[in-house]
């Protein structure tokens, strides 16, 4: 034990480690001074962030976009695949979610050269049948 350190027993654990944050009770990161951008999304009732990520067919994450929710599903998949620009090159198809349909699209095959192939949601499909 330091000599600057309390003389009531030897129970003290020494400094806080995390001084700016506002209880000490709450794990790293989880106190209510969250920074950054929020947003609201009307479409979705999202407030705060949405998050865009490119997976491959095995779940391994190449890409990951935090944004504000106001932010459209369509601008936010752009950020996205600005991000792995370059570093795919053997990338030719990528499936998305029926969000990103419409002029995305085109915007991938000009400016990528890979084929976007909207998946759309089948009625008849059950969800954890």
């Amino acid at each position: 034990m330091p000599p600057s350190a309390p003389s009531y027993g030897s129970n003290w654990i020494g400094p806080r480690t995390y001084p700016f944050r506002r209880r000490a009770g709450l794990p790293v990161g989880e106190d209510d001074a969250k920074r950054g951008t929020h947003g609201y999304d009307a479409g979705k009732k999202v407030n705060g962030r949405k998050r865009h990520l490119l997976v491959d067919t095995l779940g391994f994450i190449w890409a990951l976009a935090v944004l504000a929710a106001n932010i459209q599903d369509p601008q936010g998949a752009r950020v996205l695949l600005e991000q792995v620009r370059g570093t795919l090159p053997r990338r030719k198809r990528i499936w998305a979610d029926g969000i990103y349909a419409g002029s995305l699209v085109a915007w991938v095959l000009e400016h990528f050269g890979w084929v976007l192939d909207i998946v759309r949601r089948s009625d008849q499909v059950g969800g954890d049948s």
